[in-house]
């Protein structure tokens, strides 16, 4: 059985990965506007690394929802 720290690595992989392609699928969090909010942000500001389990964005809604553009852009992830 794996230990914790590898499957919290390997979670933290999975989710930079993600946050990768999402940046590149909205052209560096700008189309459409988002932000990252809550664990992951907060790691950008503090000195020791920090698991979480969860990426939080902040998406406004704009022009319709921007949550349905977000939607294909998991779709194509899954197909990457």
């Amino acid at each position: 059985m794996p230990k914790a720290i590898d499957m919290m690595r390997r979670r933290e992989e999975d989710i930079l990965r993600a946050i990768k392609h999402l940046s590149k699928e909205t052209e560096n969090f700008n189309i459409p506007e988002m932000m990252v909010i809550g664990g992951y942000a907060l790691r950008a500001f503090i000195p020791f690394s920090r698991f979480t389990r969860d990426c939080d964005f902040a998406v406004r809604k704009k022009n319709g929802w921007n949550i349905d553009y977000i939607k294909e852009i998991r779709r194509s992830f899954h197909r990457t």
